[in-house]
């Protein structure tokens, strides 16, 4: 027995030391860093009584963000940017049956205590010591303000009585309505959403004042763990989350319901229709010039730099992108898609849709991307970068890889002659007979013809003589994809011919970029480099590509096709663009007078409208259609006449400075 005791007594000292040193820890620590808390504590102050009209920009945890600044190729701000850009709301901005619910659900006696509540830390203690880890929490309201702003996370006995000291402080210098005000700016709701007001126009588009009961009560459902009771990634979860905050609030005589399960039935079928938006990813804009080709930017550098270097701020990102250029390119879109859309709301008067459009412009010799913009316009609710992310049917646009292959490998050349005319191919589901535009057929013709009027006839024939391998090859190795992925997307059928297979905007000038760049594959990025806050730089994409040509050049992988077959392509492409070509007309109402080769393309019942252009300096493609591909622009809205008026705008704007 008496050993026991000498034990006991020997395990409290331990104990007793352990507790002492952790606290002694703590409170020099505290001691150490008292000044700068206060001084933080002061700011916040009045970044919370100074107004609350302006966006700001700070961190997570309120603290005053230096935003990250993007610049064109020319030294000129496109956009700034931080992660926690958002606007200050009152406390009397916010829904008041939120507070109430939040209040019950995280600290009840919020006004009643002086930032610690003792009830409730002593029972958490106990279930804490009674199941050997950190199952419960008692921390206020304030605690929780005091492990945003000043802790991190993880739970230890060190940082839970550090965060005491800073919660005592806050209660000195604020008053509750202020904490609170604090707390509800700087929660986190998942989803790189921080704060009441931004939780609220994600989830469910609205501002928090007109947040209604069950909406309110999500909301507050999340907050214990964001990721593990999002309602987007976990909704069973979400859902026994939220119907106990329903039954705890109708037990405190919040709301009176006749059938829980019913109204929550509803709310979550009203949820499931909103379409939740994130502002603009993890980024908050200040300024933002080019929208579209900012986020491209912002996931390329976020994969190979980090989310965490890059939701850090304080970057300097300098970028290939020309902003007098972008200006013209969205202009001629704008201007192109609103012709368009009188022409095609008598061919769906059912669909309330618009037609869409992407431009793409790049240097194809050197890879650097001059221009992307991927819609009508960049929104809270239009995201979607069709220049990169919307992979269509090219059409035509196609053909000139089919004669590139014929000439490179089977020796054809421009005036090779074929027999244009109806054709009937057994395949092994059926008969195919590829037809031409308009049935129109032109008897013996030379392919610089046939390349010209874009004719299917010739197109198939040639494929056939050269078979679709080669050309596949041609594709696949021009755009660099990996076999796996050529053998997946692209399959060896005649129908290859008539562009039956699809590529986004960018990947369709990078395909092209072969023939103006002299038979080199392209490698098209957007950032030049990126400097840090230190002025260190921590990344250069120019020094990258061109060691990445000299590995290509040595590993014989650098060249697709030979120069002399690139130089034929393109004197062929010129005749497009010449009269009896199918972009003469676009050209010559453009009034554009440059020397330039160009492909026009158009799909089945006119879903896909194409052109790419360019000259030795600038390839540029222009796509336009609805997003729901099964959507028809309107018969003999092809390629010509609809993508290539805003190609020769584009240029004639760039070239002439119109």
């Amino acid at each position: 027995m008496k050993y026991l005791i000498y034990t006991i007594i020997f395990l409290l000292s331990i104990s007793i030391i352990i507790v002492g040193l952790t606290f002694y820890k703590s409170y020099t620590k505290w001691i150490n860093e008292k000044e700068s808390i206060i001084e933080r504590l002061y700011s916040l102050k009045e970044l919370i009584t100074s107004g609350y009209e302006e966006e700001v920009s700070i961190k997570p945890n309120l603290e005053i963000e230096k935003p990250t600044v993007i610049y064109d190729r020319n030294g000129k701000i496109i956009g700034k940017f931080s992660t926690g850009k958002r606007k200050i709301v009152k406390l009397t901005d916010i829904s008041p049956i939120t507070v109430k619910l939040l209040l019950a659900m995280e600290d009840r006696r919020f006004y009643q205590h002086h930032g610690i509540d003792y009830k409730a830390l002593l029972a958490a203690i106990y279930y804490d010591i009674k199941s050997l880890s950190f199952v419960r929490g008692g921390s206020t309201i304030t605690q929780q303000l005091a492990k945003i702003l000043f802790t991190n996370s993880k739970k230890t006995i060190q940082r839970k009585i550090y965060e005491l000291f800073c919660t005592l402080e806050i209660e000195k210098r604020f008053t509750k309505d202020e904490i609170l005000t604090l707390y509800l700016n700087s929660i986190y709701f998942g989803h790189y959403i921080y704060g009441i007001r931004s939780a609220s126009l994600y989830y469910f588009n609205k501002e928090p004042y007109f947040l209604d009961f069950f909406e309110s009560a999500l909301l507050v459902a999340i907050i214990p763990n964001p990721s593990r009771f999002s309602p987007l990634l976990h909704e069973n979860r979400a859902k026994k989350r939220l119907k106990l905050v329903v039954y705890i609030a109708e037990n405190l005589g919040y709301i009176h319901l006749k059938g829980i399960d019913t109204e929550l039935d509803k709310f979550w079928e009203n949820f499931n229709k909103i379409n939740h938006y994130s502002p603009l990813s993890v980024w908050s804009m200040e300024e933002n010039k080019a929208p579209y080709f900012v986020e491209y930017t912002r996931k390329l550098l976020a994969k190979s730099l980090g989310e965490k270097l890059i939701k850090r701020g304080g970057l300097e990102i300098y970028t290939t992108i020309d902003l007098n250029m972008q200006r013209k390119a969205i202009e001629s879109l704008r201007e192109g898609l609103t012709i368009q859309y009188l022409k095609s709301k008598n061919v769906n008067p059912e669909v309330n849709d618009k037609p869409e459009g992407a431009i793409v412009a790049i240097n194809p010799k050197t890879g650097e991307i001059y221009v992307l913009v991927g819609g009508r316009g960049f929104s809270y609710k239009n995201q979607f970068n069709r220049a990169v992310n919307a992979r269509r049917q090219v059409g035509s646009a196609f053909k000139p890889f089919v004669f590139a292959a014929g000439i490179e490998y089977n020796g054809f050349t421009p005036k090779s002659r074929f027999i244009d005319k109806p054709l009937s191919i057994k395949t092994d589901r059926e008969v195919w007979k590829p037809k031409n535009y308009n049935n129109r057929y032109y008897g013996e013709v030379d392919l610089e013809f046939a390349l010209k009027k874009s004719l299917n006839s010739v197109a198939v024939q040639l494929l056939e003589a050269v078979g679709p391998q080669k050309v596949i090859n041609i594709v696949g190795n021009a755009l660099d994809l990996p076999s796996d992925e050529i053998d997946r997307r692209f399959k060896p059928y005649l129908s290859l011919a008539l562009g039956v297979y699809s590529f986004s905007p960018l990947e369709l000038a990078r395909a092209y970029a072969i023939f103006p760049g002299k038979g080199e594959k392209a490698f098209p990025y957007s950032v030049k480099k990126v400097v840090n806050s230190r002025g260190e730089v921590i990344l250069d994409n120019e020094k990258e590509i061109k060691k990445l040509k000299v590995k290509y050049d040595l590993q014989n992988k650098l060249n697709v096709i030979r120069i002399s077959t690139a130089v034929t392509i393109n004197n062929m492409l010129k005749k497009v663009l010449e009269k009896g070509g199918t972009a003469y007309w676009a050209v010559k109402t453009s009034g554009l007078k440059i020397k330039a080769c160009g492909k026009t393309g158009t799909t089945n019942r006119y879903t896909d409208a194409w052109f790419v252009g360019y000259t030795e300096d600038i390839l540029a493609v222009v796509w336009v259609g609805y997003d729901n591909p099964e959507y028809s622009l309107g018969k003999g809205q092809s390629g010509g006449v609809v993508a290539a008026p805003i190609w020769a705008n584009f240029m004639k704007s760039v070239f002439w400075g119109e």
